[in-house]
This record gives C-alpha cells, structure tokens and sequence, in this order.
C-alpha cells in the first residue's frame, strides 16, 4: 500500500487567493491524480489475475507424479498422513506466500489418517479418546513451536513490521515449498518413471530366484529372506507355503521389484528383472493381495483398472464392458452384482466398505484376469472367498486362461507343485503326491436421514464469528492486549487533530508533539510485540483446540457417516489440515489487525468531522461504492473458494486413495492412470479459478483503489472550496489527509479479504461437523447400563439395510438365539449378511426393524459405550497402529482396566505370537509401522487377536479371525480361541467349514435370512444347505 505524506501548512490566511500558475500546478495535480487512479487500477487488476492458481496446479501435479514414482521402501518410511498434509497445507501456503499473502505436526495427521480409515476398529474397542489424547499430544507439540514463531515474529514485526511480515509470507511458503520440492526431485533407486530397460516383445514366463538375501530398509537387523533360490517353469502353477513371516508375501513384492534383493537376482526368461523396463515388467503381471484393495469408483471402473497400460487399453467402451462382465463372470462376481439396483455402476465405497469381504476379493480377482497376465500372483487371494467361490470359480479361471501362476497360499489345492519357505529359506521343493496331499488337507479341515446430513451449512458471516469466538474464549485476556496497537492509533488521530490548530499555539507545541512522535515509535514497537505475541498465542491455542475438538468429533461419528462418498479420509483429513488454518482468518493475527484498522477509520472520520464537516460529507459520499466494492470482492471469492474447496477435498482423495494403496497401483501400473484423473479433478478449479480471477481482479482493483478515487475527489473538491473561500488551506489539507488516511486503512480491511472469505467458508464446515450429532452417539452418557453380562444374545425378525443402499435389503427378518457362552458359527456365502450381523451387535448400524438384545435388553436403548465395553471384535482385516506392539495392544483395554506385562504376554501366548515378538530386537517395543506394514499378514491377525483377548469379553466376535493364518499358526489359535471362548459368547464367521466343526450351534445364513440351523453333525443329517457346502469343500480340495 501506498505510504502518503501528510502535508500540513503552518500558518495561511483565510482570503488566500491562487495566482494562475498557482491554480494550473493545482489542477495538473487533480490530472496526474486522476492518471495514477487509472494506473492504480490496470496495476491491481493485473496483480489479482489468479495467475498463482496455474502455478499451485502444477506443484500439485509435479509433487503427485513424483509421490506415485517413489518406490514401496518410500511409503515404508512416510506415513500417508504426511502426504496429504503436504499436498493441501503446505500447497496452500506456497500459494498464500507468493499470491494473497503454518506448517502442521505432520505425525498428528497421520495418527488422523490411520483412525479415520480404520474406524470400525477404533469404535469396536472404544479406543477413540485415546487416540484423540495421542492426536492432541502431537498438536500440543505443534502448538508450542508455532508459539516460538509468534514470539519472535512479534520483536521482528515490532522492528520493521511491513519488511519482516513480507519476509515472513515468502519464508512459510520457502519453507513449506523445501519439502515440497525435495520430494518432486527425489530420485527413487526403482524409478517407475524411467523409460530404460529392456522391453522383450516375447514373454515364456520363466521366473528364477538365484541366491536371494533380503531385509527390509526399514527393519535392517531384521533379515527376511536368506539364500533363496527356486525355479518356476512356464505355465507351472506354484505355491509358496510355510508359517507367517517366514517371507511368502517378500517373494512376491521381489517378483514385482517393490523392492531390489541385497544380494543374488531375480529372472524373468534369463534376463535380470533390473535390466527390465519396470513399467512394463509389471505390465506382464497381475496380482491378487491378501487384503483386497478397491478404488472409490464404481464396480466396473474398479475392474477396468486392470486393463491400465495393457493392449486392451484404449478399446471401445463397449468391447471393454464385454471383457469386464466376461472377467466377472470366471470370479463369481457377476451374479452378486447384477442383483445390485445399479448393478455394475454400484459405488464400492472407500476401500471397498460397501461390500463384503468375499465380494471385494472376487472383484480383485476379476481385475487381476481381465487382461490374461502371463504371469499372476495371489497373496493370499482366497481367504475371504466362500466354498463355492474358492473351489470351483478359481479352478475355472486355470482351466481357462493359459496363465503361470505363484501362489502364496496356506490352502493348498489344485497344485503341480509346491515350495515351503520356513525359517527364512527354502527348505523343500517337490511334487505333490497324493498321501501329501491328503496329509495337507487334513491340517486345514443406517440411516438414511442421518447420513443425508452433510457438512454444509448455511451461516452469516455475524454467526461463524460468534461461534469461532466462543471457541477462542480462553484466550480474550491475550486477544484484548493483543488489540494494544488501537490505543497508539488514538495518540496518533490526535497528533493529526492538533495540527488544525494555528499561530503560536501551533508553533508552541511543535516541539512538544515532535517528541510525542519518537514516543509513538516506542510505543508501536512495544505493541506490534505484545500484540504479536499475545495474538499469536491465541490463534495456536484456537487452531489447536478446533483442531483437536473435531478430530474428536469425527470419532464420534457412527460408522453410516464413514460410509457416504463425502466423508472420505482425504476429505476428513484436508478439514483437518486445510480448513482449520483458514479458520483463522477470522480469529488470531487478522481479527486485532481488522479490530485496530476499524479504530482508526472511526477516529480519522471523527477528526475530520470537527476540522471541515461538509468537506467530509462530500468525500465520505464514496464510502458506499467503496464497501459495497469490498462485500461484492468478498462474496465472489467465498464463492470461488467453496466451489475449489469441493474439488480440492476429492482430488485430495485420490491422493489418498493411490498413496495407501501404493503396491495395488504399482502392480497394475496405474501411476500415469491416476495422475491423469488427479489432473482432470484439478481442471474444475482451474476452470473456476481463471473465470474468478477475471471478475474478481475487477472487483479487487476497483475495491483497492477506491481511496485513490476518494484522494481525486478531495483535491477537486477541496479546491473549488478553497477558491470559492469557504476553506483555507489548513481545513482543505487536515480533512484531506485524515480521510485519505481512512480510505488506506480501508483498503488494508479489504486485502483481508480473501483470509475472510477462506475462513468463512472453513469455518461454516467445521462448525457443522462440531455441531453434528449421530444416531448412536458414543458422547451421550444416557441409556441403560448392564450390571452383569451373562451374553445371551437374540436377533428377533430384524430386517436391515445399509442407509448408502436404502434399496437393497440385507436382513430380511433374522431370527436366531445364542445361547450364554455358546460358541456360534455364521456360515453362507460371500454377501449374505454375515458381517453385518456383526455390525449390528456392535451398533455401527441400527437395525431398520426388529431387535437385537443382550440379556434380555434391547441393545439400541443401550448405553453404546457400556455395551462395547463388553465386546471384542477381531476383524477379517487387522487394523494395526502406527504404535509399538505393546501400545497396540493396550487399545484393546477396557476403560479403566489395569493391565500388566503379565497380561500382555499371557494374550499373545493364546494368540500364538508371543515367541516371534521376543524375537525381535525390540520385543514389544517394536514399531509395527503405518496399518502393521512391518508385519506379515499372519503376524499382525495374532496380534489383533491377542488384543481382543486382553479384555477378557463376555462376547467374543471373530469375522475371519483366522483366515490369515498358517496351518499350524491356524490350529494352534484355534485351539487358543477355544479356550478363551469358555465362559464367554463367541460368534464366528467363517468360510473355511473345518475351523467351525466344533461350534455348539451352527447357522447357515443365505438372503438375509436363517436357512438351517444345528451341530455340524445334525446339519450334515438334514443334507441341505450346509450339506452341499462341505461336500463343495471337500471336491474342491479332492480335485
């Protein structure tokens, strides 16, 4: 802004008259006035165009494409938190740095990331205010170094404060673009985006892995594979068995170089896979993972994912379609779509929450075969199919397409031969024979009202400003000294009165108000200090306390809300991060600064009504145009930002969505894919961006130059005032130069415009996700208590459906009685409703009709924090903290339950892992990474269990507890999970039928409904359903 001189005449008579070339300079001053407004304008017009938004699109690109180039060990080190953290706060503050105008505790996103995605976990064991304790740890942290920062940018800004702030703006966006940058130049050792390397035009299919020695880079005393080496022949189906952990899953990520060996090679047809393209070495290769990965898309897009960077990428939509429903059709998926209201076009959700676990596996099957690989890998792939799925749909895929095929499988069927990591090496490679086989075989016998209620709201600037208040209220006392600077403005409105003053009296206090100016220089250091620091301080503690309020918040929130596409970890995270900074807009820094410009306007107005009212009428007859100009800029850029910020929230979800799914999206080559749909999300904003730069550079250079405009008028008016002789000098140049003053600070008002109007529209988000209250609210402390748990439990004629598919049933009258201490089995096939049973006990979800009860009680007139106190839950995937083994299995404590080292250990003896865990070089102190990455899938399904044991529940739920296991891990835990259902309620889902046999009560589920019901020996009698399922099974593994 523009520093104006003012100029005060000491003494004028009042019938001064202008000589001609006295009235000429006055009237080319009017002109050059006139031109610098012009010049003004065409000047802040070009300096609004949004030229910043190109510039911030393409970081986001640049930093996208690189995050997608990096190799697995990368996203072994950074958590997924930080991420996308980076890619919206730190994008922002570069944008904010160099355009309109403070880094986050990245560890506290991630704490964020992980509980958001892995909800159902965080809700089943009541774990959400420990993890909100340990998320406001982290921003407690944050808090106090961003307070070091408002301490020293007080004494900076108290020193020179337009150099140091200007300074200040360029070092966030330095500093946040330094992490930015480093990453997009990061060079990974496995570049997917190099274009060397071999590309045969022939693939045989001939894999080696010669003397093989591995350790992960982040566990390097740890060593995973030791001298291994194998062959497989072209068209050979192989299997990788041998106990968790032992380096199955390794082998695989090897195969798709996820990772390079620390010694020997792997061969694909004789040539070194890193002589390879990479890019198209994994176009040769489909894998299906343990734990199936979909993508927020629908069913078919999902599908097509397969066809990324194949021959069959750019066909007809209608040959694509073709191949998908042919692709379905081998995975058993087909029929269970078609009875979809939307059929292929059915929304999976987030990570495929919207479907069953057999349903999202089929599906990933489906992807993996729809580009005949000559090569496919399953990690695992059918311990969420059901019988009919397993045995007969994937024999069906071999027998079909020509493929060669390594499995890492502890079900072992349909094999040629087979090779037995144990111990870190290969210990046996042979052919299967039949008494081998028979041996192997033998080991193994919601509310739709509710979740329409979205996160907008409408609310007036005057009520988001009263309720951000509220929030800051704990810091009045350091926000009212941090309005200090308004009492040096006072002493300075009434040096500007005193020069109305003439003669002696003037002259006689020159001296004296001289010296009050060095004063007011030591005054406005001492105030832009205190005020800095006091305001800074308030504006951590709001962003921390907001911060932590709505994490808090989001796991309130009952598991429906999770379920809309609205809500997804990348839109609850970017709120998280993005939105709460520009809350601040209207609190902190910007409301003392806005509180001091809105002082000084009132007194320069006042000063100038006592020296010349009708020259200020004249002149304040523009402070209309000037604050309509201003309201107009506001609203057009609230506008703007709320259409960006819808955009911004799902291309922030992609990112999501590609960072935790990273070794799906490498094994499918996908990077170039999900950066062109990045790129397409971002051309909205852009879009916008360019139409609101073009209408809002006017309204921001008309509104920025209105006091130029007010400078005009006051010379002109002046003038004719001064020769008409109404006024002299003295009146024309002290009303001139205080209304001059109050136009400039009006137009500091307006250049916190676009803070405003971002934090407006932050603000009305966080402030409906702060005021929304669930169904099943776990923070309402009302509801009845059981005093003694017998678990008894009883589903009487429920009916349910999920309030995302209001149209299609999933319960369709339920009826079943479990006995006190029963172990009950689940039973049916992949989408019958057999997890949401469990969800429904839980309280994810609320029944649409029916009751469940416990006791006798119904559940849903429960206190829901007192129902799942008495409940553990081991899900079919294990949901692991970024914590060490121990932290991990504290969650799995009841609310105040004292439980020692005995305890702890104890549980992962029943859960047969407390032996690997002393093993390690950290014992229960080790980290098992972002979701338990540093574990195999076995490893971390023990640990889940042991931490459900720990509360020694009286009812026990296992949603394919042991699918992950090993054979002997399998019956070991399952003999452990025996035991520890005495005495308790345990019901089980299962596909495998050998692992139920035992079960006191069997119910066989199909549509939605109890078919059979009985021992496994009374169901075999009736040679109904459960009949044909284990005859399925046992052809299944005979064949």
């Amino acid at each position: 802004m523009t520093e104006r001189k003012i100029a005060i005449p000491i003494e004028e008579s009042s019938d001064t008259k202008l000589d001609p070339t006295e009235e000429r300079i006055l009237k080319d001053q009017i002109s050059f006035t006139e031109r610098k407004e012009s010049y003004t304008t065409l000047y802040r017009f070009a300096t609004k165009l949004d030229w910043i938004i190109i510039i911030a699109r393409q970081i986001r690109e640049q930093y996208f494409r690189a995050i997608l180039r990096q190799n697995i060990a990368y996203f072994d080190k950074y958590g997924l938190g930080e991420v996308t953290t980076r890619i919206t706060s730190d994008v922002h503050l570069i944008q904010d740095g160099i355009s309109e105008k403070v880094a986050l505790a990245f560890q506290a996103g991630i704490i964020a990331e992980e509980t958001i995605s892995t909800i159902r976990t965080a809700v089943a064991f009541g774990t959400q205010k420990a993890l909100s304790n340990l998320y406001d740890t982290y921003l407690a942290d944050a808090r106090k170094e961003a307070f070091k920062k408002s301490l020293f940018n007080g004494f900076a800004i108290g020193i020179m404060y337009f150099c140091i702030a200007a300074t200040h703006a360029l070092n966030l966006a330095a500093g946040a673009g330094s992490k930015i940058f480093e990453t997009i130049d990061r060079v990974p050792s496995i570049d997917i985006a190099s274009d060397t390397g071999d590309k045969p035009e022939n693939v045989v299919g001939y894999i080696q892995l010669k003397n093989i020695n591995f350790v992960y880079p982040t566990r390097p005393d740890v060593k995973t594979l030791n001298d291994v080496s194998f062959d497989v022949e072209p068209g050979s189906t192989v299997a990788l068995v041998g106990s968790s952990g032992s380096g199955k899953s390794t082998i695989m990520s090897l195969i798709l170089r996820f990772y390079d060996p620390i010694s020997g090679g792997v061969f694909l047809d004789g040539r070194d896979i890193k002589s390879l393209n990479l890019t198209w070495l994994r176009r040769q290769i489909s894998l299906v993972n343990q734990e199936p990965v979909l993508f927020k898309a629908t069913i078919a897009e999902n599908v097509s994912y397969g066809l990324v960077s194949s021959i069959y990428e750019n066909l007809s939509d209608n040959e694509k379609r073709e191949m998908i429903e042919n692709a379905c059709k081998m995975a058993n998926a087909h029929d269970f779509i078609m009875n979809f209201p939307d059929k292929y076009e059915t929304m999976v959700g987030e990570r495929g929450a919207l479907l069953s676990g057999g349903q999202k596996q089929r599906i990933a099957i489906a992807r993996a075969i729809i580009k005949d690989p000559k090569i496919l890998l399953l990690d695992e792939a059918t311990s969420a199919l059901d019988t009919q799925s397993f045995y007969s749909k994937l024999v069906e895929i071999q027998q079909i397409q020509s493929l060669e095929s390594l499995e890492a499988e502890e079900n072992l069927n349909r094999l040629n031969s087979f090779i037995t990591p144990l111990k870190d090496d290969v210990t046996e490679s042979f052919t299967i024979k039949d008494e081998d086989h028979k041996y192997l075989l033998s080991s193994h016998l919601n509310q739709k009202s509710d979740i329409e209620m979205g996160l907008e709201h409408h609310f007036t600037a005057w009520e988001l400003i009263k309720k951000v208040a509220s929030i800051n209220k704990p810091e009045f006392s350091t926000l009212s000294i941090g309005c200090i600077y308004t009492v040096s403005a006072v002493i300075l409105a009434n040096i500007v009165q005193t020069f109305s003053e003439t003669g002696n009296t003037l002259r006689h206090d020159a001296t004296f108000w001289s010296l009050m100016f060095l004063g007011l220089a030591v005054i406005n250091f001492f105030a832009y200090f205190i005020q800095n620091v006091a305001l800074g301080f308030s504006s951590e503690k709001l962003t921390e306390r907001i911060r932590s309020m709505s994490f808090s918040s989001i796991l309130r929130q009952d598991i429906s809300f999770f379920d809309d596409e609205n809500h997804g970890v990348g839109v609850l995270t970017s709120h998280l991060s993005l939105d709460i900074t520009h809350i601040n807009g209207l609190a902190g820094f910007r409301l003392g600064n806005i509180l001091q410009v809105l002082a000084l306007i009132f007194v320069s107005v006042i000063v100038a009504f006592i020296a010349g009212w009708k020259f200020t009428l004249v002149c304040l007859c523009c402070a209309p145009l000037m604050i309509g100009a201003g309201l107009l800029h506001i609203k057009m850029i609230s506008g703007f930002h709320q259409k960006s910020k819808k955009a911004y929230e799902y291309s922030a979800q992609v990112v999501c969505e590609g960072v935790d799914n990273i070794r799906t999206v490498a094994a499918f080559t996908r990077e170039d894919d999900l950066w062109r749909i990045y790129h397409n999300l971002l051309d909205e904003p852009m879009r916008q961006g360019i139409k609101n730069a073009l209408l809002g550079s006017i309204t921001f250079a008309f509104s920025n130059s209105m006091y130029l405009l007010v400078d005009a008028l006051t010379f002109w008016y002046g003038s004719k005032l001064f020769m008409d002789d109404e006024y002299d000098l003295l009146k024309t140049f002290t009303v001139h130069n205080t209304i001059i003053m109050g136009s400039s600070f009006a137009g500091r008002l307006l250049a916190y415009a676009p803070d405003m109007a971002k934090a407006k529209s932050a603000s009305a988000t966080i402030i409906s996700l702060l005021e929304r209250v669930p169904i099943t609210d776990t923070w309402c402390q009302s509801g009845e208590k059981f005093k003694t748990v017998q678990g008894h439990l009883k589903f009487s004629d429920v009916h349910f459906h999920y309030p995302i598919r209001s149209s299609v049933p999933v319960l369709r009258g339920l009826n079943l009685d479990v006995k006190p201490g029963q172990y009950a089995a689940l039973v049916g096939p992949s989408g019958c409703g057999k997890s949401t049973i469990i969800s429904l006990i839980e309280r994810f979800y609320e029944v649409t009709s029916g009751e469940i009860t416990i006791d006798g009680l119904n559940i849903a007139k429960m206190n829901v924090n007192n129902l799942r106190e008495h409940i553990a839950l081991v899900s079919q995937e294990p949901s692991l903290y970024d914590m060490t083994i121990k932290d991990n299995l504290f969650l799995g404590c009841r609310p105040g339950q004292n439980i020692t080292q005995n305890d702890i250990e104890k549980a992962c003896q029943e859960a047969n892992i407390h032996e690997f865990i002393v093993r390690l070089p950290k014992g229960y102190d080790t980290y098992v990474g972002k979701r338990g990455i540093q574990l195999s899938g076995g490893q971390k399904q023990r640990i889940a269990i042991a931490r459900a044991l720990i509360r020694d529940p009286k009812i026990l739920l296992l949603d394919e507890a042991t699918s992950a296991l090993d054979s002997e891990s399998e019956k070991v835990v399952q003999e452990a999970l025996d035991v520890a259902a005495r005495g308790r309620t345990t019901l089980a889902i299962a596909h495998r039928l050998s692992t139920i046999q035992h079960a006191d009560v069997i119910f066989v589920i199909k549509d939605g409904k109890v078919h059979e019901q009985g021992t496994h020996k009374e169901l075999l009698k009736l040679q109904g359903i459960y009949y044909m399922m284990v005859q399925e099974q046992h052809l299944g593994e005979l064949n």
